[in-house]
């Protein structure tokens, strides 16, 4: 009989310890899935910011060209120092 108590009690505390080891992973499973998630927002919103700043350079691009030709445009309407 008390072998079977012993058997008994064996096989509780390994249940135990398995329930706790797959506990133990599943958070830390869902600890990576919670950065995974956080990264992939950090990532989407640098990827904003690097749109934003290409438009932005785009832009300003635009702008330099048009003072430029408002530039030479002036110029041209400049009469000749000679």
């Amino acid at each position: 009989m008390s072998t079977i108590v012993i058997i008994i009690i064996v096989l509780v505390v390994l249940a135990l310890i398995a329930l706790a080891l797959t506990a133990g992973r599943r958070q830390r499973y869902r600890k990576l899935e919670e950065k995974a998630t956080v990264h992939g927002r950090e990532a989407e919103r640098h990827s904003a910011r690097a749109t934003q700043a290409e438009v932005e350079a785009r832009e300003a691009r635009e702008r330099a060209q048009a003072h430029e030709q408002e530039s030479r445009a002036a110029q041209e309407r400049l009469p000749d120092r000679d």
